[in-house]
């Protein structure tokens, strides 16, 4: 209870900071939009990043040459079995990175707007498909946990990559950027109790995402490895309907080969 409370100061103090530095932004133009969310991001990879990965001992990354450069759109996919996935995805790729978030983190108090000032998009709120295309064709790198959590929900840490969620991959087409499959290859791990304030998941309107995991997998040493990318090429030419589960099956060969 005790680091319930210090988390919920700390998430307050941070919120104010942030808040702050944006209305006196607002007002001066000290600095232009993409500064401005890079310095946010940077702030996000100290705050969010760093605790995260406080019991990781070591991550390698393998495949850095299949990166997109910065700025140019791109479509990330990585298999979700951790709680504390985004934080070895900032912490090891050399690419300022946004997150299609689960739609509850919209409800939560503070976190919600902290979450899109880091340069995130949260599922289901006001044009965030519009938010998720226009962040691609103006060069930004989304990063997309295609299986969602239904993996972790599952508990079964031996199983395979759970079906796909096809947004993905319409996303993608519609922006004409490349898709890049990304696996965390976890070589060292603990299995250990989901602990997180119970509130947060009260405040979720649907009633799938109330559901928590009992325990998550924890690495200790990991392998982020980036696999062979998808080019628009290979897809603008097909009809959408085409494409889309072309797409899938694609991306999930790619990855299903380094796990």
């Amino acid at each position: 209870m005790e680091f319930r409370r210090h988390h919920q100061y700390i998430l307050i103090i941070i919120y104010c900071m942030v808040h702050g530095i944006t209305l006196i932004n607002a007002k001066y133009q000290f600095t232009s939009v993409k500064i401005t969310m890079l310095c946010y991001y940077s702030f996000a990879r100290w705050a969010f990043a760093r605790p995260m990965m406080a019991k990781v001992e070591s991550i390698e990354l393998v495949g850095e040459e299949h990166l997109p450069t910065q700025g140019t759109g791109a479509v990330l996919i990585c298999n979700h079995a951790s709680d504390i996935d985004p934080g070895i995805l900032m912490k090891s790729l050399p690419l300022q990175l946004s997150f299609l978030v689960a739609s509850f983190m919209d409800n939560i108090p503070v976190v919600g707007t902290l979450v899109r000032w880091f340069g995130n998009i949260i599922i289901g709120t006001d044009k965030w498909r519009q938010q998720v295309h226009e962040r691609l064709v103006g060069g930004n790198t989304l990063v997309v946990f295609r299986e969602g959590e239904k993996w972790v929900l599952a508990q079964d840490f031996d199983a395979p990559m759970a079906d796909f969620y096809p947004g993905f991959a319409a996303f993608a087409y519609e922006a004409k950027v490349c898709i890049v499959p990304i696996v965390i290859q976890r070589e060292q791990v603990e299995i250990v109790p989901f602990q997180t304030n119970p509130m947060f998941r009260q405040l979720a309107e649907n009633e799938n995402e109330r559901e928590e995991p009992k325990n998550v997998l924890r690495p200790v040493k990991c392998c982020v490895r980036v696999c062979e990318p998808i080019p628009p090429e290979a897809f603008v030419d097909m009809t959408k309907e085409e494409a889309v589960p072309w797409i899938m099956k694609t991306a999930r060969a790619r990855m299903e080969t380094e796990l």
